[in-house]
């Protein structure tokens, strides 16, 4: 079991066989075993103990769309993968299916989920912005002198001592250098360098034509060599 801590929901990832012959309204009865292990009758326990229900087992769907992982040799798929939800936001969920066509690098297929929930929206306080000014430019002599000129220019320039206050001589002291310092060398830009480069689209796109391949040939030996060497 993993659990993922979200924004609004935690999101559980469980895996068992879950039966169907037991018609209860933990499970429902649109499954793709006709029996059930062990691990089953675990999760029923687990989901009726914590207030939760297997929609994915609830929404009809052909069998194609129910397997979630099929057995090295090919020739089983198991409903090993669920959707467990809790009971207050049951009907929030509208459809759970398999989608084998998606390239998740895993012996499971994917499985998705549609969630459709109104929220409350909360109004929340943002923090201080705090301002980053651009202080590699002062290594250049110019910029320098010109940032030391206009330093003294403003200091000149402010009549703090009219000021009653600390906080308020602190403020326009705060102000004017702000304001100066962003005209003479600005603030820094963000720029974010890319992960995802032109040898990982391409490693990407043969693992994914690899992938492709073994689905249609699944019994086809060379076929899941070249997948596994493309997975390094």
């Amino acid at each position: 079991m993993i659990t993922i801590e979200a924004q609004y929901f935690d999101i559980t990832f469980v895996n068992g066989h879950t039966p169907t012959e037991e018609k209860t309204s933990t499970i429902g009865i649109h499954s793709l075993h006709d029996i059930t292990s062990e691990n089953g009758l675990r999760l029923i326990d687990f989901a009726s103990g914590g207030g939760l229900i297997v929609k994915s087992m609830m929404l009809p769907h052909k069998d194609i769309y129910k397997g979630t992982w099929k057995t090295p040799n090919g020739r089983y798929v198991s409903q090993i993968d669920h959707v467990l939800i809790n009971t207050r936001f049951k009907n929030c969920v509208y459809d759970v299916k398999t989608v084998r066509g998606a390239d998740c690098d895993s012996d499971h297929y994917l499985v998705k989920g549609k969630l459709k929930v109104k929220l409350k929206k909360l109004i929340q306080s943002k923090g201080t912005l705090v301002d980053r000014f651009d202080v590699n430019k002062l290594k250049d002599t110019n910029t320098c002198e010109l940032f030391k000129q206009q330093l003294y220019e403003t200091m000149n320039s402010l009549n703090i001592n009219q000021e009653e206050t600390i906080d308020t001589k602190w403020k326009v002291l705060k102000d004017a250098i702000k304001t100066f310092t962003d005209a003479v060398i600005g603030k820094q830009k963000r720029t974010r360098k890319p992960w995802f480069d032109n040898y990982c689209k391409e490693a990407f796109n043969r693992r994914k034509e690899a992938r492709t391949q073994l689905l249609n040939d699944p019994t086809n030996k060379e076929k899941a060599t070249i997948y596994k060497e493309s997975q390094k």
